[in-house]
């Protein structure tokens, strides 16, 4: 069973391997440039997109996050390799350009998770556990969401820029001073300025 798995497994990261070089070669071929980033946001229709579904639709996510994760693992173990100068000069053209299309994939879908987390973490609410329906609920903060969310972006960098984010957002609300203290106290004295 673990070896059908593992078979499985490699089947899987093969087929999207030559996904992602098909495109990217595609790219190459139409001088074209593949707008990863708005595709990968939703802000060209799926059904204009050149991008396999798995990269593009929200509902696939964490799904996305694995499989270029399994990619971005291939390409550094070649770096790590000796058999990456084995590679004649075509086959190590194709490799590059399709690791670089991978890294615009994961710099466009870590990007998008980081700012669907923001949005429902900035639009507030209370946390509730008592059930997974309570998450939904008018006021409450979907922490079903946000717990996606966040598994999925423990994929790129072991989450460390959903890390940065988040205290980002909390120092922000919960010590607004220390960003808006300088400006306040300038208004402060010109308003004292004026009483006098």
């Amino acid at each position: 069973e673990a070896k059908k798995r593992q078979c499985d497994q490699a089947s899987l990261l093969i087929r999207q391997w030559w996904m992602m070089e098909n495109l990217a070669e595609q790219e190459e071929m139409s001088a074209e440039v593949l707008q990863v980033d708005e595709e990968v946001r939703g802000v060209i229709p799926s059904s204009s997109c050149r991008m396999d579904p798995l990269f593009t639709l929200p509902e696939n996510s964490l799904e996305a996050a694995r499989a270029l994760k399994a990619l971005r693992t291939v390409v550094k173990s070649r770096g790590n390799s000796a058999s990456g100068a084995l590679l004649d000069p075509v086959s190590r053209h194709r490799f590059d350009v399709t690791s670089k299309l991978i890294q615009r994939t994961s710099v466009a879908l870590e990007s998008r998770l980081i700012n669907s987390f923001s949005e429902i973490y900035v639009g507030g609410g209370t946390y509730d556990f008592s059930s997974p329906d309570g998450a939904t609920r008018p006021g409450r903060l979907n922490w079903l969401e946000l717990r996606n969310l966040a598994m999925a972006l423990s994929h790129f960098d072991g989450g460390r820029g959903l890390h940065k984010r988040y205290v980002q957002m909390v120092v922000t609300s919960r010590f607004p001073e220390l960003f808006h203290g300088a400006n306040d106290s300038d208004n402060d004295s010109d308003e004292d300025d004026d009483h006098l």
